[in-house]
């Protein structure tokens, strides 16, 4: 199975990577690794995140540090729809 990133997704990645570059550059690059690592894991073993059907049927969500990945698994596909700072209002962000 593979992953495929939203064009949301990517954006978020370029913001968190943005951020962490004015911030904290070695800290911004571990949490890339640690969500890449984590997209790798869910093609292995998609159905680990935590179901999130009260947001939209199919979806799931796994969390990194403070941030969450959302996704959606298809036939031979995960599809990562958006990747947020926890603590942020998930019914208030687009998830498509």
């Amino acid at each position: 199975m593979k992953y495929r990133l939203s064009a949301l997704a990517r954006a978020d990645i370029d913001d968190i990577a943005e951020y962490f570059a004015q911030h904290n550059p070695g800290a911004g690059q571990r949490l890339l690794g640690e969500i890449r690592a984590r997209l790798r894991f869910l093609t292995v073993h998609p159905k680990t995140g935590a179901p999130r059907d009260d947001l939209r049927p199919g979806l799931r969500c796994s969390v990194v540090g403070k941030y969450v990945i959302y996704y959606c698994i298809r036939q031979s596909l995960i599809e990562v729809l958006r990747i947020i700072y926890g603590s942020r209002d998930i019914n208030a962000i687009q998830l498509d």
